[in-house]
């Protein structure tokens, strides 16, 4: 188990200091700093707690514990940053440190005023005061295990923000950092059901061993660690430099706000329609709906409006339909007879295989196989 801590520690300081020294540095590099910081410490924590080195040290071991309530925020701070375009308020920050100021508030109170006038003892991460299980202390190991889910949550609402923001901002992400970010948070998922198994063995009977729980849940971390550092060494940024505008129920919103009437919107749309038809811009792969906007002379804003009310679509749907058919056409002519099917999907304007097939079924309720297959 110890050796199991020191290679976390290890790894979280290796890459604390690759990223200190990294030359370029993104908005999610200052972010992630801090989170690493804060996983070195905790870590440090859980080896002098499992050693028992601590326990003696009832201000440092209470303080130790409720670094959990940091690590939280702090990730969810660094996932942001990496799905965001946005700065948060200093408001949320405030916000979801505070649960960590109260905790400390309340420890430093129960370590000068109760703590000496009574017998506390410390066993199996849970503070006993005259032999009774304090009350106080069980509440916040509740507001430990909440922790977890809580900004687990949150993690999965800016997983769907962020392929919400994809689908409506560009016309092909599957070459985009997504896969990384979704593994990040499965081991998420594992990491909290090994915590709170780990929590419910303990307040049920204090002599199940947490030795197989903790060895688990360390390992994982670990794992986590190096995707972490995958992350943020290998690939700079997820949006690469894309400038989103934030699809949620504001900029819809806005929409019923908006000054273009049913006439403007009609002509805006037929404009749209023309430049598709002729000028096919869906055939560059990497075509964004800001690049997009600045060729039809209108705003991001307003040419995602105009697709999302009249073509009840979404900007990456509403492209790929235009690249869908070019391919049907294509395959109509002899002159791509000899042609593979996925060197035609490429010069429709699909980046890769994968994204093809799963675009070409979506929108035609048939695989490419299918389709060819019904036509003969």
């Amino acid at each position: 188990m110890i050796f199991v801590v020191l290679i976390g520690v290890i790894l979280s300081s290796f890459l604390l200091i690759l990223l200190i020294f990294k030359k370029i540095k993104n908005k999610a590099d200052y972010v992630l700093l801090p989170y690493l910081g804060l996983s070195i410490l905790h870590q440090l924590f859980f080896y002098l707690d499992y050693s028992g080195a601590i326990h003696t040290n009832e201000l440092a071991w209470g303080l130790g514990n409720g670094l959990i309530l940091l690590e939280g925020p702090l990730f969810c701070f660094y996932i942001y940053s990496l799905t965001k375009n946005s700065n948060l308020s200093k408001k949320t920050y405030f916000i979801n440190i505070s649960p960590f100021l109260v905790y400390g508030i309340f420890y430093f109170y129960y370590f000068h005023n109760v703590f000496p006038n009574t017998n506390t003892q410390i066993y199996n991460g849970f503070i006993y005061i005259n032999n009774q299980l304090s009350i106080v202390w069980l509440t916040f190991a509740v507001a430990f295990m909440l922790t977890g889910p809580i900004y687990l949550v949150w993690f999965y609402r800016m997983l769907k923000s962020y392929d919400a923001n994809l689908k409506q901002q560009v016309s092909n992400y599957e070459k985009m950092n997504r896969k990384w970010v979704r593994a990040l948070f499965m081991i998420c998922i594992t990491s909290l059901s090994l915590i709170l198994l780990s929590y419910v063995a303990s307040i049920m009977s204090p002599t199940i061993p947490m030795a197989v729980f903790q060895l688990s849940f360390r390992v994982i971390y670990i794992i986590g660690i190096l995707l972490i550092a995958f992350i943020a060494l290998k690939d700079t940024t997820i949006f690469s430099n894309i400038v989103f505008e934030e699809v949620n129920a504001k900029s819809r919103k806005r929409y019923k706000n908006s000054k273009i009437n049913s006439d403007k919107k009609e002509l805006l749309n037929t404009k749209l329609i023309d430049y598709m038809s002729v000028e096919e811009p869906y055939l560059e792969p990497r075509l964004t709906l800001k690049q997009l906007s600045i060729e039809l002379e209108m705003s991001a804003h307003i040419l995602s409006q105009i697709i999302n009310e009249v073509h009840s679509q979404n900007f990456y749907d509403f492209v790929n339909s235009y690249r869908v058919k070019h391919l049907k056409e294509l395959l109509d002519n002899k002159q791509y007879k000899t042609k593979t099917l996925l060197a035609i999907a490429l010069e429709s304007g699909f980046n890769s295989k994968a994204a093809f097939n799963n675009v070409f079924k979506k929108l035609t309720n048939q695989t490419p196989s299918e389709y060819i297959k019904n036509k003969i």
